[in-house]
């Protein structure tokens, strides 16, 4: 009888300890993500890394007149210092601008480009729906600077644009969430592209950061007469406790199109390649 009753006892335990982990892994699917407003002196340094490569064929009233392969790639580093906060996000900062090239190539001839921001500080303050931008020593800078920054800093006294894709709500583990074409935009805001869909899935969440699974798939008009699509994956991750990003990811293949006619003359447009993407931050 003392026998069955250890069995018992051991049975029992064991049972015990399984429900303790399934409650623990049934805890952890659900994760409820929260902004908090950086500290006064904190720095953020992000990073960005853009690869296009694509084979272009062009054809006159069908016969191909150039067969050439294109690509362009830009980096870019930037260090933000906040050096006040207003309610919820930072409202005036400090922006160092450590790299910002542009190559484009077209087979084995390479063109370089650096933004005129480059090596140069800047502090931008918003005031309401003004933002003023002013080189580190309170100057004015040149118009075509000021441009830059402002449109770098846009969001200058809202919480980050990649925190707001996401849920404010409890999302669970495999969770799908649709974002509207019109917020992500607002991530992605080149003039001549259109974000057409934007899906994240929550993957899993470990050690504090939580990590979504991305689809995007964005199309424009580039120029009259052209169209370009590209359909992409990857890779978001987010902390948990402050809504802070800490890298998006996407990858995938592109295709160009475009035809363009004009008193009995017809020129046809045909590309395919892939692209890339790579943002990336890190705190002080």
């Amino acid at each position: 009888m003392g026998a069955l009753t250890h069995g018992r006892t051991t049975i029992t335990a064991v049972g015990a300890a399984l429900l303790l982990v399934a409650s623990a892994a049934t805890a952890e699917e659900t994760v409820t993500l929260t902004w908090r407003p950086p500290a006064e002196g904190s720095t953020r340094t992000d990073t960005k890394h853009m690869e296009m490569k694509l084979n272009l064929v062009v054809r006159l009233n069908g016969q191909v007149v150039q067969d050439a392969n294109m690509s362009m790639r830009e980096d870019e580093e930037t260090a933000v210092t906040v050096q006040a906060v207003t309610g919820d996000a930072a409202s005036k900062v400090q922006v160092e601008y450590r790299r910002a090239e542009k190559v484009q190539a077209q087979d084995q001839v390479e063109e370089r480009a650096t933004s005129p921001t480059l090596g140069k500080t800047y502090v931008v303050e918003r005031k309401g729906e003004e933002l003023t931008v002013t080189a580190a020593d309170g100057s004015a800078p040149p118009e075509e600077e000021q441009e830059v920054v402002a449109k770098d800093q846009r969001d200058l006294g809202k919480p980050d644009r990649f925190f707001r894709l996401l849920p404010k709500e409890p999302v669970t583990v495999g969770q799908v969430i649709a974002v509207s074409p019109e917020d992500a935009r607002e991530v992605f805001p080149p003039d001549d592209m259109e974000v057409k869909r934007f899906q994240l899935k929550l993957a899993g969440v470990q050690e504090g950061v939580a990590r979504f699974e991305v689809e995007m798939l964005a199309g424009g008009e580039p120029t009259e007469g052209m169209t370009m699509t590209f359909d992409l994956k990857g890779d978001f991750l987010v902390r948990v406790a402050d809504g802070r990003p800490l890298s998006l990811t996407l990858a995938g293949p592109m295709e160009m199109k475009g035809l363009q006619e004009e008193e009995g003359t017809k020129v046809e447009f045909g590309g395919k390649g892939t692209m890339s993407v790579r943002f990336g931050a890190s705190y002080e």
